[in-house]
């Protein structure tokens, strides 16, 4: 004979916390045995056992199908968590790294960052130097060549110097375009090109978070699609699959298939 199963599927030892309780013994078995006769969102009422300080407690709940079938699947599946798919460490790595940029960006923007328009240059300028004679008896003149450093930009955005002319008529100097840093190994011409470094690096930080950004939105995206496509498919499944195959056998061959009985393995 077939082994009687749960009509939603559940198990009913788990259920009433009665091991070894089969389904044709279960306060639910009658209902349950009515299960397509029921809409998916009709509410049915069914039995289970609880402990309440320590003592068993039969307590009646209601249930739709839909939820029910929720519920045997969240009981006798194997439901995952978001620790099985590793989720709340990397969310928290996520966390973890945001603080340690937050912090990484307070000290990049404690010194000068120069602009996105703003570039370095190195230029030379020859002064004369000594007079001598060669070895050919005739006059010849050093010319030295002295190597300077400036900061640049496409328009007017820095502050001039202290020295600078006040035009006639205008009673704030007007704003530059370069900024002189002096000799290669100025502290000026250093920290000028670290600023450049600095706008550099945080320009790409940009672009990497961006990336994350991106990433997230397309994560929130994934976890909040609708999934009626599944269930359309499904339908559509259905719709292309027979619910009778008509095949010509001997009568031997049919009086054998009448008397075969489900595996007790296959859930109907």
């Amino acid at each position: 004979m077939p082994q009687k199963k749960c009509g939603f599927g559940f198990c009913c030892a788990s259920m009433m916390m009665q091991p070894g309780l089969e389904p044709k013994n279960c306060p639910n078995w009658k209902t349950c045995g009515k299960v397509q006769e029921y809409s998916p969102d009709e509410v049915i009422e069914l039995q289970r056992v609880r402990i309440v300080q320590a003592e068993r407690e039969l307590y009646q709940f209601r249930i739709t199908r839909h939820e029910a079938a929720i519920m045997m699947l969240q009981q006798r599946g194997n439901s995952q968590s978001l620790e099985d798919f590793e989720l709340p460490a990397q969310q928290s790595a996520i966390a973890q790294s945001l603080t340690e940029l937050q912090d990484n960006l307070a000290l990049l923007t404690e010194n000068y960052v120069a602009p996105l328009e703003v570039n370095a240059h190195r230029y030379n300028v020859k002064r004369p130097g000594r007079i001598y004679r060669n070895e050919e008896g005739q006059l010849c003149q050093e010319r030295r060549i002295y190597w300077y450093n400036k900061l640049t930009a496409s328009r007017p955005i820095f502050e001039p110097s202290e020295d600078a002319p006040l035009e006639e008529g205008l009673e704030e100097k007007r704003p530059v375009r370069a900024i002189h840093l002096s000799h290669d190994n100025d502290p000026r011409n250093m920290e000028g090109r670290l600023g450049l470094e600095r706008r550099n690096r945080l320009m790409a930080i940009h672009t990497q978070l961006q990336v994350a950004a991106d990433a997230l939105a397309e994560a929130n995206a994934i976890a909040t699609a609708p999934m009626g496509n599944v269930l359309a498919e499904l339908h559509e499944l259905i719709a292309r699959t027979p619910d009778i195959e008509v095949n010509a056998v001997a009568e031997s061959e049919a009086a054998e298939s009448e008397d075969a009985a489900v595996p007790d393995d296959v859930d109907v």
